[in-house]
């Protein structure tokens, strides 16, 4: 299974999911993409600590992801007060 690169993953977060979490004052940063396809992200703005974010998490990042790009497994967030490792 061939894994999207970064560029790919946020050419479509750029597309689909940015304009959306922009609207409302927030946006979401591309942390890391691992070999099994799972994609860390996390949120930034008013989209972090915000409680709609795992909802936002499931019903539109990772649904448009997963839409636009083969090999994407999960998306799961980084939580918005610890730093990515």
């Amino acid at each position: 299974m061939k894994v999207p690169t970064a560029e790919e993953i946020e050419e479509v977060l750029d597309d689909c999911v940015r304009p959306i979490l922009r609207a409302d004052g927030g946006n979401a940063r591309l942390e890391s993409v691992k070999e099994d396809g799972t994609i860390f992200i996390s949120f930034t703005g008013r989209c972090a600590g915000c409680p709609g974010a795992d909802y936002t998490l499931a019903e539109l990042v990772e649904p448009c992801l997963k839409d636009k790009l083969d090999g994407i497994k999960k998306v799961l967030t980084v939580p918005w007060h610890l730093p990515f490792q």
